[in-house]
């Protein structure tokens, strides 16, 4: 999974490597005005399009709380 953090959140956002790859390639091939167009018209065509091959599950994305240095052990905890 990649992950994406943000500046103000305590919280990161972690994708799943397809959904991440598919986010790129719309990124630099679609106008900044219409990915979001896009991206949710393609639930509406998806099933048209692909219903003939198996599906696996993915779960897009996930949120996690990274840990502190507090919560990591240090070298003499790790023993």
């Amino acid at each position: 999974m990649s992950t994406v953090t943000g500046q103000h959140l305590a919280t990161e956002m972690k994708l799943d490597e397809d959904v991440h790859r598919v986010a790129e390639f719309m990124q630099h091939n679609l106008s900044a005005t219409k990915l979001v167009a896009v991206a949710e018209a393609l639930p509406k065509v998806a099933r048209l399009l692909w219903e003939g091959y198996s599906q696996e599950p993915c779960t897009p994305a996930r949120l996690a709380v990274p840990k502190t240095d507090r919560e990591r052990p240090s070298q003499s905890d790790a023993i």
